[in-house]
C-alpha cells in the first residue's frame, strides 16, 4: 500500500493479537509474496517473525 503524501497517520505499536509470536513463513524464492503479506501486516500493526518454508 502506497504512502500518501498528503496524509500522515501516526504509527502505533506492533501487536501479535494475543499470539505469543505470529509467524510469516515464506519460500525464499518468492520475495513478492513475502513483501506484499510484509506490507498487508504493517498496515494492520501485527508484529511477525520471518520463516523461511522448504520446497519438498
Amino acid at each position: 500500500m502506497e504512502t500518501s503524501h498528503y496524509l500522515h497517520i501516526a504509527s502505533k505499536p506492533k501487536d501479535t493479537m494475543a499470539f505469543n509470536k505470529v509467524y510469516l513463513i515464506n519460500l525464499k524464492r518468492r520475495e513478492d509474496r513475502r513483501d506484499r503479506m510484509l506490507r498487508s501486516l504493517d498496515v494492520l500493526g501485527i508484529d511477525v517473525t520471518l520463516t523461511d518454508a522448504v520446497d519438498g
